[in-house]
Order: structure tokens, then C-alpha cells, then sequence
């Protein structure tokens, strides 16, 4: 009898041992969860303030080729502060670089279509890294409960990319003597072809894939639809020399379907198309022998590239596919080189 009453006193202390230690364990991972929580709400706060800095600063980029962008950089640096992270204020750090280090959260660089590269021109993205960290000026974050475990705080950063993606295209070229401000507006503009009657110069227009090479492809899989579809980024050819192409092809359908797409209640869709000038010699195409030969109307295409010194905005209000091919435009807007009207003016979060 008394060795049966002491197994089961012996067995009743155990079981306060055991629920002891599990109720130690159960506080401990409950610290922890507490903890990690807290952890993952400020994460989103600093990743909140990452993207508004980012989609705020990218609209200041302004020169393609200034590698600092300091209007940009302020306007990001401004927004974050206007976030909080574990009760403070987001506060960024920036030197001018384009990489990120302890005394840099913020870069400028090129977003090509599916990565960013850090302070590569032309200029059309922004990165922002927020952080609370022990080199960073608000530090890192201090735990609710980690301390009672030794574990006082925790580091945190977060990154955004946004960029301003490029106007959208016709992948088509006018000549300088589009940019006439006494053109007569709205006009009917014609692609140029082989066979008569030939539009007047200022009113024609003409394919090109904005390079070098003449586009002999012009079906759904060429370079010209895929710029159409914005498949690939319109590309700044400012002070280089293009190709342009005479004839159509399938890729008409591709940009009466663009139009349809994007054009507004009002039926107008804003393009941008390369203005070129007379035929040069260009370090990005090579030797050719009509230097000086006028490039209107685009679409006849001489020995040398045409250069390209100007950009157009141009407002579309319809497309034709047939008997002429052609775009009805009632807005044409010509910019000099350094033509930043290739940059949209909506920003886009790419990461």
C-alpha cells in the first residue's frame, strides 16, 4: 500500500515536470510567433514605403543620360519618409551612386523589358531599398519579446524597381518635313509602297524595326510587329541611323489591333515614331555611299541609313488596312534629341 502511494506521488510530480517544461516551450514559441508577426508587419511597411518612393521618383527622371537624377532621388527620399516602419519614419540614405552600399538607397539605371540594370543609360527605372538595419539610419528593429530569449532586434530590407515603360509604337517612321507646324491637320498619312500614286513626303509613312537593317520580315513574328504588340521596348535610336522600309505586310493587321486596343473613348491612341532626316554616315550602321540624300519621304531607302534627330508624338484617330493603307492622325508633337517623350508618363512596378 505505501509502495503504491509514493509510485503515484512520484508519478504526479513528474506530470507537473512535464506540463512545466511544455508550458515553457508553449511561452517560448509563443514569444517567438508574437515576434515573427511583429516582424512580417513591418517587413510590409518597408516594402510599402520601397514601392511608393520608387512609383514617385521614377516620374522625376528627366535626362536619359544624367546618371544621378537628383529630382528623382529627392521626390523618392521625400515619399518614403511619409511611410512608417515599427513607429518611425522611413529615412533613405543616398550618395549619387548607382549602387547600393551603407550609405546608399537608392539607384537609376535600365529596365529592359524583363531585368534592371543598375546605372546603365538610357536612364528609365529607379530602385529603392528601404531597410532597418544596424548600418542604416533608423537601425534595426527592436523585438517585443526576443530580448528575454537574447535575441533584442532583427534586420529588415526590402527593394523596389518601377520604371516608366516606353510610349507605346507604330513602329513606323515620318521625315522632318512632318514636324512642319503649318501642316494641315487632320490628314490622312499613307504607308509607302511600291506602286503609284505616291503620297506627299510629310503625309507618308514607313516601317522600320529601328535598327540598321532593312526590315525584309513583315509578318506577325518580325521585329516591327513585336514593337507594335510592345512585345520588346521601343528602343532610343535618338542620333542613330535607321532603315525605313517601303510596302505594308501582315504586320497591318497587328497595328489595327494595337489601335483598337488602346485607343480612348474618344478614339485617339498616342504613339511615338522616330523623325528622319537626311542620309549620314553612322558609327551604329557603317560606311554607305548617299550621304546628304533626303529623307522625304521615308520608305525609299538610299545606300546610308537615315539619321534620326528628332521624335514625334502622334495622335491616331483610325487605321486603314485597305485600298490605302494608312493612319488618320490629328495630333503630330516633334521633339529634339534627347527625346525623353520615349519615356511614358505612367510609372510601372516591375519588382
Amino acid at each position: 500500500m505505501k509502495v503504491f502511494r509514493r509510485n503515484k506521488r512520484e508519478k504526479g510530480v513528474a506530470t507537473i515536470l512535464v506540463v512545466g517544461v511544455l508550458v515553457v516551450f508553449l511561452i517560448f514559441f509563443l514569444v517567438v510567433a508574437i515576434d515573427f508577426a511583429y516582424i512580417y508587419v513591418v517587413r510590409g511597411q518597408v516594402q510599402n514605403a520601397a514601392d511608393a518612393a520608387t512609383m514617385a521618383g521614377v516620374v522625376f527622371i528627366s535626362d536619359p543620360d544624367d546618371t544621378v537624377q537628383t529630382a528623382a532621388r529627392n521626390e523618392a527620399i521625400k515619399f518614403a519618409a511619409k511611410n512608417s516602419a515599427a513607429g518611425n519614419p522611413v529615412v533613405l540614405d543616398s550618395d549619387g551612386s548607382n549602387d547600393l552600399s551603407s550609405s546608399n538607397d537608392i539607384t537609376v539605371g535600365f529596365w529592359n523589358g524583363t531585368g534592371y540594370e543598375r546605372g546603365k543609360p538610357p536612364y528609365n527605372a529607379l530602385e529603392v531599398r528601404p531597410r532597418r538595419t544596424g548600418d542604416s539610419p533608423g537601425g534595426p528593429v527592436g523585438l517585443i519579446f526576443g530580448r528575454l530569449v537574447d535575441w533584442p532586434e532583427m534586420e529588415v530590407s526590402r527593394i523596389a524597381v518601377a520604371t516608366r515603360p516606353p510610349t507605346p509604337t507604330s513602329a513606323t517612321s515620318v521625315c522632318i518635313e512632318t514636324c512642319n507646324p503649318d501642316l494641315e491637320l487632320p490628314a490622312y498619312f499613307v504607308f509607302k509602297e511600291n506602286q503609284p500614286p505616291e503620297p506627299s513626303p510629310e503625309k507618308t509613312l514607313a516601317f522600320t524595326n529601328m535598327s540598321c537593317d532593312s526590315a525584309q520580315n513583315l509578318g506577325p513574328n518580325s521585329v516591327i510587329a513585336q514593337l507594335i504588340r510592345e512585345d520588346l521596348p521601343l528602343p532610343n535610336v535618338c542620333g542613330q541611323c535607321i532603315n525605313t522600309n517601303n510596302g505594308t505586310g501582315e504586320v497591318l493587321k497587328e497595328l489595327k489591333e494595337a489601335y483598337e486596343s488602346n485607343k480612348d473613348e474618344n478614339g485617339n491612341w498616342s504613339i511615338v515614331v522616330p523623325v528622319v532626316n537626311v542620309a549620314t554616315s553612322c558609327p551604329n550602321c557603317g560606311p554607305g555611299t548617299s550621304l546628304g540624300e533626303e529623307a522625304c519621304p521615308p520608305g525609299y531607302q538610299p545606300d546610308e541609313p537615315f539619321v534620326v534627330e528628332q521624335y514625334a508624338v502622334i495622335v491616331v484617330n483610325g487605321v486603314d488596312t485597305q485600298p490605302s493603307p494608312g493612319m488618320n492622325i490629328i495630333e503630330v508633337s516633334c521633339t529634339p534629341c534627347p527625346a525623353l517623350e520615349i519615356l511614358g508618363r505612367r510609372a510601372k512596378l516591375v519588382r
